[in-house]
């Protein structure tokens, strides 16, 4: 996954030995990819969680769609006429082309106006900025698992343990408290108003004296 790019891919293994493997195929496909889109959200969405009879939401940031990276064609399919252009030359007896010298003419043009080159500095930069990004491997744990039952104990944002800085920072999916209550209600955490501020006043109040009674 990429988190800041809300990127995912899952990688399925193939079965090689199986009956159905075209074993002639040149490509010799070992995997199977899926890459996600990002698909605009016409309502708000959350995923509740029933815990002591309360039910806890967790807002839904985005949605993907899976669908087939099928990039590994254009790959084979590159090599496979590069392959069958080499055969040709080599049953002609002709030598192998030398790459062409391209030859760069330059033409004046004029200057792009203040709102275009900076919509084309903010491209860029959106660019540098997803192929900066790591990948990050995430692996599979069964639905009963330690690693599975501390995630989903997360989903209860009530908790006090749950947002812990110790929990946070070993988290997947990391959420605080108070990004929690920007998710839910929707706000700008840069334009904060009134009605988060003492929100987030009285969760802060919250946080201070459950940790003062654990104390």
């Amino acid at each position: 996954i990429k988190p800041g790019q809300a990127k995912v891919q899952m990688v399925y293994e193939i079965n090689m030995l199986g009956d159905n493997y075209d074993v002639e195929n040149p490509a010799h496909i070992e995997s199977f990819k899926l890459s996600s889109t990002r698909i605009r959200n016409k309502a708000n969405y959350a995923l509740g969680v029933v815990s002591d009879g309360a039910l806890h939401l967790n807002p839904v940031t985005n949605v993907l769609r899976m669908k087939p990276d099928l990039t590994y064609l254009d790959d084979a399919e590159k090599k496979r006429k590069a392959a069958e252009d080499e055969e040709k030359r080599r049953m002609l007896g002709l030598p192998k082309e030398k790459p062409k010298q391209v030859t760069r003419q330059s033409q004046r043009r004029a200057p792009p106006s203040h709102s275009k080159a900076r919509q084309q500095m903010k491209i860029r930069e959106l660019m540098r900025n997803v192929e900066a990004e790591e990948w990050r491997e995430l692996g599979y744990y069964p639905p009963h698992s330690e690693e599975s039952l501390a995630e989903r104990a997360r989903m209860n944002n009530t908790s006090s343990s749950s947002s812990s800085p110790e929990t946070l920072s070993q988290a997947a999916f990391p959420i605080s408290k108070i990004q929690y209550l920007d998710r839910t209600m929707q706000l700008c955490s840069t334009k904060p108003t009134a009605q988060r501020g003492g929100m987030k006043a009285a969760l802060r109040n919250k946080g201070d004296g459950e940790g003062e009674k654990g104390e």
